[in-house]
């Protein structure tokens, strides 16, 4: 190895590299994001038969030991570096007797595997992270992941910034964009709600009324419904977009609008109402609580002015005296980084595993065969979508090419992949002339000059030297 590889190897282990933000954010993956997983939705009732329910609870998850095997042994031999993830299972069984008793039976199950998680090469878990020097190619495989004897990496991804309203117009309609980032959820994907107001002659919504995209909901909801479904007084409401917009006649076709759709329902109606456009039942007060602006907690009132603000910006916006928001920005955008989308790859499948677990519970039941943990919660099924998921880089149906295969040409070269940055437009339709230009105001955060030529020409960036992404939002 020669004297700039060697140099550059010191800066990796000591933390001063290029890559600390892929290894920061695997280290918060495994050692908050995972357990939090499970904590949130590891939890799973089934009904065995009509007077019997068991309920499944997955805790305690348990620190994740070092492999044995180093990267290099695994890069040979063909196999995932991976290391095991154990949890307890805690089973609470209640049956109904035939004079009416019910009966409770608790039964736990320690130190169960979970799965085993591809393991980034330098992370905190990794068997390199100990080492103050290192010899062969394992150096350069840094920030990656051995998967079935193949060297793989996860670029970051920008997307829209969360907690933040964009404003956009589309086809004569103007939006207030806004992706909550749910508290403590960083995992979870964001609730997205659009304020929109549309131009006269527009289908699907009244002139001068303001609507709302609620998340899960395919129908426009008029905004004084949401207003007073958060328990909230229209006429205050309306009353406060008055003094934020100093009483300026322009708006007040707005607030009329306002005040006859909101005379029409109280809070019981409006929960009615919203709970009638759903396909299915739902619980129309949880999702205001957890899917209505999330960032600022679960308080009605706190949500209530918060959409004051959103929607001051929008009618400002729809008369001219505000101007589209520029997306292409840095402060519009904030960068997914591997460890942010391994943990939404995790989630995604972790539900499906437990969820499978309960239904092969209750066929077992069924079948008089008794309770098979073993079978029930084999953690081959959740491992095997994982391997599948980063070998092949298909993350989900819409999300595809996720991973790539890493060209170790050159140490430069390696390092230049392990930087890149992918647009959320990569996959999308079009030209997406807009997003291929470089934008002044890049500088010291993405490098101006190193982009592939093609069709993703633009799309795909580089970090450049001056930049670091944190590992969660600051």
């Amino acid at each position: 190895m020669n004297s700039s590889c060697s140099r550059v190897g010191d800066a990796v282990i000591q933390g001063l590299s290029m890559l600390d933000q892929h290894v920061d954010s695997f280290n918060v993956l495994v050692s908050k994001w995972i357990p939090d997983i499970v904590k949130q939705i590891g939890r799973h009732e089934v009904k065995m038969d009509p007077k019997s329910t068991a309920l499944f609870e997955c805790q305690n998850v348990r620190d994740m030991a070092i492999p044995g095997m180093s990267p290099d042994e695994c890069f040979r031999k063909n196999i995932t570096y991976a290391c095991q993830i154990q949890m307890d299972l805690k089973v609470t069984s209640q049956t109904i007797s035939d004079d009416g008793r019910l009966k409770v039976v608790v039964t736990e199950y320690p130190n169960l595997i979970l799965c085993h998680l591809p393991l980034m090469v330098y992370s905190a878990r990794c068997v390199l992270s100990q080492c103050s020097t290192t010899e062969g190619n394992a150096l350069l495989r840094a920030g990656t992941f051995i998967t079935r004897g193949k060297t793989r990496y996860i670029p970051m991804v920008t997307s829209l910034v969360r907690n933040f309203p964009i404003r956009i117009k589309q086809r004569g309609v103007y939006i207030i964009h806004v992706r909550s980032q749910h508290i403590d959820k960083p995992h979870r994907s964001t609730s997205t709600i659009e304020l929109q107001s549309r131009r006269a002659g527009s289908r699907a919504t009244i002139f001068n009324s303001i609507v709302v995209k609620v998340p899960f909901l395919p129908t426009l909801l008029p905004l004084p419904v949401l207003i007073i479904a958060l328990r909230g007084n229209i006429l205050d409401f309306i009353m406060n977009l008055r003094t934020k917009t100093n009483h300026e006649p322009r708006y007040e076709r707005y607030f009329q609008t306002m005040n006859i759709i909101g005379g029409e329902h109280d809070v019981n109606t409006a929960h009615e109402y919203i709970g009638a456009l759903y396909p299915r039942p739902v619980d129309v007060e949880k999702i205001l609580d957890n899917e209505i602006l999330p960032h600022v907690g679960t308080k009605h009132q706190t949500k209530i002015k918060h959409l004051v603000c959103y929607v001051v910006d929008l009618l400002k916006f729809r008369e001219g005296v505000l101007q589209e928001s520029d997306r292409d920005h840095p402060k519009h955008m904030c960068i997914r980084t591997p460890g942010a989308l391994l943990a939404g790859l995790f989630r995604v499948n972790f539900l499906k595993y437990i969820i499978t677990a309960g239904k092969m519970a209750r066929r077992y039941y069924q079948a008089g065969n008794g309770l098979n943990i073993s079978s029930c919660f084999n953690h081959t099924r959740l491992t095997r979508r994982l391997y599948t998921a980063l070998a092949s880089g298909s993350f989900s149906k819409k999300r595809l090419g996720v991973s790539h295969s890493l060209n170790t040409t050159n140490l430069y070269s390696i390092y230049s992949q392990l930087r890149r940055v992918s647009s959320s437009a990569l996959n999308a339709e079009g030209q997406c002339r807009s997003v291929r230009e470089v934008h002044t105001s890049q500088y010291g955060f993405l490098c101006a000059a190193e982009t592939p030529e093609g069709e993703t020409c633009g799309l795909v960036q580089v970090l450049a030297l001056t930049a670091r992404v944190s590992p969660t939002i600051d």
